[in-house]
């Protein structure tokens, strides 16, 4: 039959390379490069609609070029809408003409590592994909008090409130006092964990089309919380300590983006904290080009062993130029789906607009079990946390050398997880292979706005010891397989 609009004939691999003729030797990256000749290819029509591309390791060679560039390349693609991926069909060219909103939700969900690796019952599946503690023995202690006195505490009130539980907003704010970044009650918003404070923020300064200037590589739910919102995003070039100031100034003349995102304390994937003179460098460049820095503290309380809190980037800047995202899911559970905002009280009061909007206020009843376990244990819950992390990061650091002794693993100063670069290997096709065999990591370019990071893996070490230890272990056998 011969191929019609809707099937057109697909193309070999050598036929879809010659068709794209000479592309090397441009500005950038070798996958941006890739990337911006298939996407002229397809605006001329010389690759129609629903043409399959080739297979990636048949094309990667006709391209003479490695499958983490490929993959790169057609990365950027899929979230232009000049490509996608079909069940059964790989991946084909998109019909231009189709309507395309930036990214379905469905994409959304298949990139958010909590969807990409679900962790079942027991799916005999070991799990360092997820970065999440098992729950601290306080929220239990607190919910047994919580639930016995809310008959009492809670008669006749109606449970709505936006902004948050009064007494989480004050033990928050306390915390935060603490760490060096004054701050009332009326400036911390309750939220449904630090996911839903970033993007309750995004959403407040952001339009379809807006700029955002990130650190690289970042947090993969913030990526994905900003693809949703339709911005662009542009990395910060880093060297040895972190985001370049100077950088930063140039980029936002350049691009005039919304606002600066970065995280200053326990990074994550990469677990990196910066030194206090960078970030007073960063404040200062702030406050030059005028950009608002969005923080991602997320990670504050999850510095290794004796390591200083350096406290807040935010602390360095000026008033009105800062915003700070935390969470207590770390600190306490996941499960509790618990996180704050930082704002000025102007800020605070539409934000809290916004979130009323969305789900009228995050659960009363487990505001309270965390607020009761920061006032009972508060600096009790830190110590807990940080000696469980930094046992954890020394077994996992110790399996991974011991038993994949080439693996590049980045020296961190906290967080939960590593950040591990592989030699000359596909990053993506090795987590394939690692789940497979048992055992469920992320690749690096989940963490990358528009491709990078194909040589990198982040492995959680937020499992239990012995699941820790037989997760590596299987890492180090489909090494061996991917090898072979």
């Amino acid at each position: 039959m011969a191929a019609t609009s809707r099937h057109p004939r697909r193309v070999t691999a050598h036929e879809f390379a010659t068709l794209l003729g000479r592309w090397q030797g441009g500005t950038g990256e070798l996958y941006r490069q890739l990337a911006e000749r298939i996407r002229l290819a397809i605006q001329q029509g010389d690759l129609r609609a629903h043409t399959p591309v080739p297979p990636q390791r048949e094309l990667a060679q006709a391209l003479s070029v490695s499958r983490s560039t490929l993959a790169a390349a057609l990365q950027i693609l899929s979230r232009e809408g000049f490509v996608e991926a079909r069940r059964g069909s790989g991946t084909v060219v998109r019909d231009p003409s189709a309507p395309f909103d930036g990214l379905s939700w469905t994409n959304v969900l298949g990139m958010m590592p909590v969807f990409r690796q679900p962790d079942g019952a027991d799916d005999g599946v070991v799990n360092l994909a997820a970065a999440g503690l098992d729950p601290h023995p306080a929220l239990w202690e607190s919910w047994t008090r919580v639930v016995r006195d809310a008959p009492q505490t809670w008669a006749g009130a109606h449970g709505y409130l936006p902004a948050g539980l009064p007494a989480l907003r004050a033990a928050v704010a306390a915390q935060v006092s603490e760490r060096g970044l004054p701050t009332e009650p009326g400036q911390i918003l309750i939220t449904a964990g630090a996911q839903q404070a970033i993007f309750l923020a995004a959403s407040a300064w952001l339009s379809t089309g807006d700029t955002v200037l990130a650190e690289t590589p970042l947090y993969a739910g913030a990526l994905e919380a900003l693809r949703s919102l339709g911005a662009r995003v542009v990395h910060v070039p880093n060297d040895v300590v972190g985001p370049r100031p100077d950088d930063i100034e140039r980029l936002t003349r350049e691009h005039q983006p919304r606002f600066l995102l970065l995280s200053a304390t326990c990074s994550n994937p990469s677990g990196r904290t910066l030194p206090t003179g960078r970030r007073r460098e960063i404040a200062a460049a702030c406050r030059r080009a005028n950009v608002l820095l969005m923080e991602d503290a997320a990670q504050q309380q999850l510095l290794l062993g004796d390591e200083p809190d350096p406290g807040y980037l935010a602390q360095h800047c000026r008033p009105g130029q800062s915003v700070v995202v935390g969470s207590l899911s770390k600190l306490l559970w996941g499960g509790l789906r618990l996180g704050w905002l930082r704002a000025d009280i102007p800020v605070i009061r539409n934000l809290t607009r916004l979130k009323g909007a969305i789900d009228l206020g995050s659960p009363v009843l487990l505001q309270e079990v965390a607020a009761h376990a920061l006032a009972s244990r508060g600096a009790e819950l830190e110590r807990d946390r940080r000696a469980q992390v930094s046992a954890a990061h020394d077994l996992a650091v110790g399996n991974l050398r011991q038993l994949i002794p080439d693996w590049q693993v980045a020296s961190c100063s906290g967080g939960l997880a590593l950040w591990v670069q592989l030699p000359r290997a596909n990053a993506a096709e090795f987590a394939s292979v690692a789940l497979r065999h048992g055992v469920s990591v992320i690749p690096g370019d989940m963490f990358a706005y528009d491709g990078g990071y194909g040589d990198r893996l982040r492995v959680s070490f937020a499992a239990t010891p012995p699941r820790l230890r037989l997760g590596i272990e299987r890492l180090a056998a489909a090494r061996q397989t991917f090898i072979s």
